[in-house]
């Protein structure tokens, strides 16, 4: 309205300053006020939005923690949080804008009306229907992006789970196998991605077209109904139609977050609506009974495949719930425990024994019965969860430290002589998973959290299946029936000798109790159970006459360490640098660097395709320009008659003028020249855009499934995955349209300046002064803001280690009952996240405050021009040079700060990315030779002084073992937990750094050939056994190198066949996350199936029958003669009477090799450590 008067004044050729200056400094004062509304407004979006996202996220993490039954996958949830959760932010910041653009139509279409009358309602319809079709468009976006983040949270479940067991995948040599699972997927991802983006670009190019669209029809109306414009009426028009333009154009803006979050909020409301079971303990009918289960039958959900392939395909809005399936896992279940008993659990693998402990912690629904408890449990599970901390604090487990009880519970799990060779002892920082602590060690840290939480049921889950003899001995004195004996125990064991000794034994079979009582009333009846024992004393060598102590040697130092653990003298504080295996993340400082966004311009196709790229946008810009001047050119012609003061200018008809048609020509050429470019622009944009997306992506994941396992060891999971999700998301939704918008915002407002520059060229020094002004506010306020972007990312790192802990962990800490200290936890890291993400946006909007003001002086100092200078410029002119200021004030302090920060804040995402491609060290060393498949021959391995150690600054693994394994010779190899037995596995495939020595195999030294050569021709059965997400085929031969026959015969040699028969779809049966619907020892059994199809020449059997019963054991070391009769066997045991019959046995001790020899020799000799091992061993089978 004023820009209008000012345009009247100027028309009428009347000098009357005042009236120019009150007109000059209104228009100050409303657009200054017009900028401090909208910035108050976003800030306060901003606070409301942190604090629901914050809010959502909370809620999301609650119950996640107290889901009992995980019907959704860690991916999924890790995507919600990292990428997800900042749409709902962008949504919520940006709600005003469409309640401000129906205020600003409203008030738009008012004046207009009264400006020029009714005809104005066809440009106002023509920008509804611009404004109609965005909705649409929206709308169509809204389906895709939902497509796009499924397959996106399938790419981070899938990388989480590489990430989690890469080592295996490295020991099997599979990374070309998850290489191209993942690239499939992010092909389909950024393929969904092009769709979606497409789409922005249309709804971006509507938005340009809008101002033209509605000034064309207004235009033509005006022609056609002979209605006269004037050139006040005309600016009037573009400046209302601009700032309907201006909200059209943050439309997009609005709405494409606001569509991610709808998407994102029905993801989260599917999880926060699953039905989880409901589980309540009654009170046992016997108060001198812990636990009594009445004809209990319980099931196991698990996600129907079919009904989730024809949901996803179908697009259907369904409950989580509906894709579930109940198994009937435990059937007719009846059993009491009295208070303070031991309570013994035996059977055959995948009858149901985990699964009993599970239901007494109310994790699997209960369809009909009764379950009574009194008491809290504690519980230690099969496979050992561990927390990235220190010992301690996985002991202590949040609970206040008590020196003296303490050191009683260190005893007794046998954790002192490991403690004492620690440099800081028990305040070692753990990394995540446990991952430099051995399997033994990380089972008796469980137990001692047990001891410490201070429950009254203990459900232990065969704790000592990963231990050895001696070691097992005394916990099962000390601990179990030590520390223990005044609680109420179940305890699972496939090691039998300690069952005698408990008050009661169940054996389950097939989900059932199939028999139970005493060890004495059981054995003398014809039952299961004697028939188990026997078969297990059987096994056993009782050749040696006389028992010795259990220990070889005294361990003085663990004995001195203990008494300073009772004294109080080890201190709580230690230095930050000592025993920190987790390096904290650098954050780095500042904005990303300009050679980033070179390096993004060359993944993007390099000089050639920028040069493209800035031809289309300055097309596209020009077209724009274009459109203004030509209309000033057309408006400033008239009716091509002159009028008395010599100008072309006349207040007739437009179309009166002789050269109507060919400016409406030009007009409509430069108007439909915005679509044209606009679409071109924006398919360009994508193909160019998305290469480099796919180069940075694939260059990480090739550096990461190549990195040494130091860096994994070293790096915590959620760091890594944080680029893989958040960083990666940034690259491939917001960099390329913060560098489109940029760019071609760039170039139309330096047209716009270079006009107002060519029609007052003072305007030039005033541009100069605005740049100065801008650089000095920038270089002081983007530090701080970078900074917080780096904090932001690095905080969320952290966020996504504690959620991935936590879903791992979720048994043990709800059995614990510390899902309220847990969630406090989250609350913490969420919060110092969503702090930075809010004081970064707040130290924007103060610095956007600032810029507009500045700008402003710009467009006041183009009124003052105006009005002093009236009568030497045309009133078309004046319109112009007030209407590209007006634009130019709107855009310019957001064009620079789109530079400044917006871009380079994307650039950080780079910087990261780029960090690890550039930093991360490959495994595999420069001078190396391929070797052919068959180059193992014989299998003959020989150790010459090697040493070893996994990463710098700890002590050597391995020290100078010189050893030789002839060829097709059966290696026994026993020691103490941590006593290297692992590690000389580790060193065969070169997981580790050598500190010097050397291996060969056949001859040929290892560390000169080629990794995958090395590790295809060795087979392994880990210690912990891992099955990935997909089908049971897939889990054996990722590569389908192997025929379903070959398949089948190795399931049949380890005993597994029958199990995947009674599988609906066999071999195509689903494979669950970490293969949660196969019980350990059944993965145990996959795993070997997996080994046998390799038909290789060396095989490293490590602990692998840990998790099985005798039975089944005693089946599986018949296959492996028979299977592997011509193949080195190097098998690693704690079952000392599994390795008795083995060729050679290898004592290690202290990373050393302690003795070497024939079984038989070394038993025969009473001073050799064997036969001090053996004897224990015996000692602890028939505990004599």
């Amino acid at each position: 309205m004023i820009i209008v008067e000012m345009l009247k004044y100027v028309e009428k050729q009347e000098w009357n300053a005042y009236k120019g200056l009150v007109y000059a400094f209104l228009l100050l004062v409303v657009v200054v006020i017009r900028n401090t509304i909208n910035i108050s407004v976003l800030y306060a979006n901003s606070e409301t939005a942190v604090r629901l996202q914050a809010s959502i996220m909370m809620l999301l993490y609650k119950r996640i923690s107290t889901l009992k039954s995980m019907t959704v996958s860690v991916g999924e949830v890790l995507n919600i949080m990292t990428n997800d959760g900042a749409r709902i932010y962008e949504a919520v910041s940006n709600c005003h804008v469409v309640l401000r653009a129906l205020l600003v139509l409203t008030a738009v279409l008012i004046f207009i009306i009264n400006l020029i009358g009714v005809t104005a309602l066809g440009g106002v319809v023509a920008l509804l229907i611009v404004i109609i079709s965005q909705s649409i468009t929206a709308k169509i976006m809204t389906k895709q992006r939902g497509k796009y983040s499924k397959i996106t949270a399938n790419r981070v479940k899938i990388m989480n789970e590489i990430l989690t067991y890469t080592k295996l995948i490295k020991m099997y040599v599979w990374e070309n196998s998850f290489a191209a699972k993942i690239r499939e997927i992010r092909k389909q991802e950024l393929k969904q991605l092009k769709k979606v983006s497409f789409l922005h670009g249309l709804t971006l190019t509507f938005v340009y077209s809008a101002n033209p669209t509605a000034m064309v029809t207004i235009m033509l109306t005006m022609v056609f109904t002979g209605r006269d414009i004037s050139v006040p009426e005309l600016f009037g028009l573009i400046v209302c139609f601009t700032t309907l333009a201006n909200i059209v154009h943050t439309l997009p803006v609005a709405l494409k977050p606001t569509t991610e979050a709808l998407v994102t909020l029905r993801k989260i409301q599917k999880i926060l609506q699953l039905k989880d079971h409901s589980f309540s303990y009654g009170v046992p009918c016997d108060s001198e009974n812990a636990i009594e289960i009445s004809s209990a039958s319980f099931s196991y959900n698990v996600v129907d495949t079919d009904k989730a392939r024809d949901v996803e395909s179908s697009n259907e809005k369904v409950m989580l719930n509906s894709l579930v399936t109940p198994v009937l896992l435990l059937n007719d279940i009846n059993i009491k425990v009295k208070k303070s008993s031991l309570i013994g659990i035996c059977g055959p693998i995948g009858s149901g024994k985990t699964s009993l402990l599970n239901a007494l912690l109310g994790q699997l629904p209960i369809v009909n019965g009764h379950v009574a408890a009194t008491g809290r449990f504690c519980y230690v599970p099969q496979q050992a969860w561990i927390m990235n901390a220190t010992i301690r604090e996985n002991i202590t487990f949040n609970e206040d430290f008590e020196p003296i009880r303490y050191a009683e519970i260190i005893e007794a799990c046998c954790l002192t002589d490991d403690l004492a060779v620690l440099e800081l002892g028990d305040k070692t920082e753990i990394g995540e998973r446990g991952i430099n602590l051995s399997g033994g060690q990380k089972q008796r840290v469980n137990l001692a959290r047990a001891l410490y939480s201070g429950g009254d049921i203990m459900l232990l889950d065969d704790p000592m299946s990963a231990v050895d003899a001696h070691v097992g001995k005394h916990i099962f004195n000390h601990c179990i029936r030590g520390l223990m004996k005044d609680k109420t125990v179940v305890l699972i064991t496939h090691q039998l000798q300690y069952l005698q000794y408990c008050d009661e034994i169940f054996h389950i079979r097939s989900g059932r109790v199939s028999e139970h009582g005493s060890h004495e009333d059981l054995m003398g009846r014809d039952t299961e159970y004697k028939k188990l024992i026997q078969a297990h004393y059987s096994n056993a060598d009782t050749s040696t006459k006389e028992q010795q102590s259990t220990n070889n040697k005294t361990h003085s130092d663990g004995h001195v360490y203990l008494e300073n653990l009772r004294n109080s003298q080890v201190s709580l504080d230690s230095p930050a640098e000592l025993g920190k295996l987790i390096a904290k993340e650098d954050a780095g400082f500042g904005a990303g660097k300009l050679s980033y966004l070179w390096k993004y311009i060359n993944y993007s196709g390099g000089v050639p395709a920028l040069v493209i790229f800035i031809l289309l946008s300055v097309a596209a810009s020009s077209t724009t320009l274009a459109v203004n001047l030509t209309l000033t050119v057309w408006i400033d012609a008239g009716t091509g008659s002159f009028n008395t003061s010599g100008t072309n200018y006349s207040s007739g008809d437009l179309h009166l003028n002789p050269d109507f048609p060919k400016y409406l020509t030009a007009y409509c050429v430069a108007f439909i020249s915005i679509f044209v470019f606009g679409i071109v622009g924006t398919i360009y944009n994508i193909t160019i855009f998305h290469k480099a997306s796919t180069k940075l992506h694939s260059r990480m994941f090739k550096k990461i499934i190549r990195a040494k396992m130091k860096f994994f060891d070293t790096t915590p999971v959620g760091r890594i995955l944080n680029r893989f999700s958040k960083d990666m998301d940034e690259i491939d939704n917001s960099l390329p349209g913060d560098i489109d918008y940029f760019v071609s915002f760039a170039f139309t407002s330096l047209g716009f300046l270079f006009v107002i520059s060519y029609i007052w060229n003072l305007y030039i020094c005033i541009l100069l002064c605005l740049v100065t002004a801008y650089i000095m506010y920038t270089r002081f306020f983007s530090p701080g803001y970078f900074n917080l972007k780096r904090l932001e990312n690095t905080t969320s790192s952290l966020t996504v280690s504690h959620v991935t802990a936590t879903v791992q962990g979720s048994a043990t800490i709800q059995a614990y009952n510390k899902i309220e200290q847990f969630q406090r936890k989250f609350e913490k890291l969420l919060s110092d996240n969503t702090t930075s993400v809010h004081l970064k946006r707040a130290s924007l909007l103060w610095t956007w405050f600032r810029l507009e003001v500045l700008t402003v002086i710009s467009l006041f100092s183009t009124a003052l021009f105006v009005v002093f200078n009236q009568g030497t410029i045309s009133p078309s002119v004046a319109g112009l040079l007030l209407t590209l200021s007006f634009i130019t004030t709107t855009g310019l302090s957001l064009l620079v700060l789109q530079f400044f920060l917006q871009i380079s804040l994307r650039l950080i995402s780079v910087e990261r990315v780029e960090e690890y491609i550039q930093n991360v060290k490959p495994e595999e060393t420069l001078n190396v030779h391929s070797k052919p498949a068959d180059w193992i021959v014989d299998g003959r391995i020989q150790f010459n002084g090697y040493s070893m150690r996994y990463r710098e600054n700890v002590p050597a693994s391995l020290s100078d073992i010189t050893i030789t394994f002839d060829a097709g010779e059966k290696v026994g190899i026993v020691g103490r937990t941590g006593s290297g037995k692992s590690s000389l596995g580790v060193a065969l495939y070169r997981l580790a750094d050598r500190i010097e020595g050397s291996i060969t195999i056949d001859d040929t030294e290892i560390h000169e050939i080629k990794l995958k050569d090395l590790r295809r021709r060795i087979s392994i059965i880990p210690q912990d056994p891992v099955l990935f997400a997909g089908t049971v085929r897939y889990n054996l031969d990722p590569f389908n190198e192997f025929s379903d026959d070959e398949i089948w015969q190795a399931f049949e040699k380890t005993h597994v066949k029958e199990l995947i028969c009674s599988l609906g779809e066999q071999l195509a049966a689903p494979v669950i996350e970490n293969g949660e619907n196969f019980s350990v020892g059944e993965r145990q059994l996959i795993c070997m199936a997996r080994a046998l199809l390799r038909k290789n020449k060396i095989l490293i059997l490590d602990e692998a029958t840990a998790a099985i019963d005798t039975e089944t054991d005693s089946k599986i070391q018949q296959t492996i003669r028979e299977c592997f009769t011509n193949c080195t066997l190097l098998i690693i045991a704690h079952r000392l009477n599994t390795v008795l019959d083995c060729d050679t046995i290898l004592v290690m001790d202290g990373g050393r090799v302690a003795e070497m020899g024939n079984p038989d020799v070394l038993l025969a000799n009473s001073n050799s450590v064997l036969n001090k091992l053996n004897k224990s061993y015996l000692d602890t089978v028939y505990n004599e």
